[in-house]
């Protein structure tokens, strides 16, 4: 019980630190304090109690839609056009040993091995009176480990990024807490001695496989994003990107208007400017309903895309996407039969389009609610 106060008052903190990192929650984490600070308040004096607890419902009150809002943009809102039904924990792992550890087979093994052993012999060893007393080296290398169990098992797509978070963590608090052992053992104590050395052992695996490995891997990998400008794949996507800019200078000047325009984000993003509006649209193109001047489409949105895989999150909409693309997107010379068309104005040399909104012969029906 006497750890509740150190407990409430870190997590006093917490709630601080995330209220100024996203503003929208000020108001929620106030009125926290408020209940808070009522009791103390309420002992000098009740009205001045009650005032708080009047003014924290208040402002609880008046949160609810920001809270809301941060709640669906974060927790409810972790599926992606990229998520695969078929990525799960056994995929993760896979992926984890082979391709982002980057060492051979039995390395990984060993080393994910030795750091497993040397945590739970860690566990073991600051059991004091049937509860824990951890060091912070180990709570931080648990936390690491914990966020990147959480990724393995809920995250259905293999996104190497996520898991840096999560492994700084664990080679940070591993780092940190031998450490603590090195330093607090005595070589004097034979019983010491095999633990002293699981750990010197330990720091010494590490250093070979990030001297050997890690190392020339990272350098390799910033020399060649430092050479990606001289790539095929650059030199097309910037001159995709001028002619994009130049097709919409040419049509927002003969149509005489600030062009409405639906961006593809995968290609190079120019900014809005006078002549006209860009509006990044993620995964399949779905608002056919819309009228919008341009859609400026990369490959992955034509007629080359390949079949939508049932498998994918974004499925449905990908039928979406194909079905009003089918529809409304007519050739350079084509008729529109329809109210509204896409009339394929370029092509992009990676297969892209960019297509211009276009009103045909057929009378718009007015809709009766």
């Amino acid at each position: 019980m006497a750890a509740l106060p150190q407990i409430r008052l870190t997590a006093n903190y917490f709630v601080l630190g995330l209220a100024l990192a996203v503003p929208i929650l000020l108001p929620v984490t106030l009125a926290m304090f408020l209940f808070q600070w009522r009791v103390q308040w309420s002992k000098l004096s009740k009205i001045i109690g009650l005032s708080a607890a009047i003014v924290a419902t208040f402002l609880l009150v008046v949160s609810l839609f920001s809270i809301k809002r941060w709640v669906s943009a974060t927790f409810l809102n972790t599926r992606h056009g990229s998520d695969q039904e078929t990525i799960n924990f056994a995929s993760w792992a896979e992926y984890f040993m082979d391709s982002w550890l980057n060492v051979p087979a039995w390395l990984g093994i060993a080393l994910i091995s030795v750091i497993g052993l040397f945590f739970l012999c860690s566990l073991f060893r600051y059991r004091r009176d049937n509860y824990l007393q951890l060091p912070d080296g180990l709570v931080v290398a648990l936390a690491g480990a914990v966020l990147n169990l959480a990724i393995f098992s809920s995250v259905n797509r293999l996104w190497g990024f996520y898991l840096y978070p999560g492994s700084v963590l664990v080679l940070t608090g591993l780092v940190s807490l031998i450490d603590n052992h090195i330093s607090e053992a005595k070589w004097q104590r034979t019983a010491e001695i095999p633990g002293l050395l699981m750990n010197v052992g330990l720091i010494a695996l590490i250093a070979v496989t990030t001297t050997v490995y890690w190392t020339p891997h990272t350098l390799a990998s910033f020399k060649d994003l430092a050479l990606r400008t001289q790539r095929e794949e650059y030199r097309e996507g910037l001159a995709i990107y001028n002619k994009v800019i130049s097709s919409l200078d040419e049509l927002s000047q003969a149509k005489g208007k600030v062009l409405d325009v639906a961006f593809d984000p995968v290609l190079f993003i120019p900014a809005s400017s006078s002549n006209y509006k860009l509006v990044e649209f993620w995964g399949p193109y779905v608002n056919w309903g819309k009228d919008v001047d341009v859609l400026v489409f990369s490959s992955a949105h034509t007629t080359q895309r390949n079949g939508c895989q049932v498998a994918s999150y974004d499925y449905q909409a990908c039928l979406t996407e194909r079905d009003g693309y089918n529809k409304y997107v007519i050739g350079g010379k084509g008729y529109c039969p329809l109210y509204k068309c896409y009339r394929r104005h370029a092509e992009l040399p990676n297969g892209g389009e960019i297509l211009i909104l276009e009103y045909g012969s057929t009378v718009r029906l007015p809709v009766i609610y």
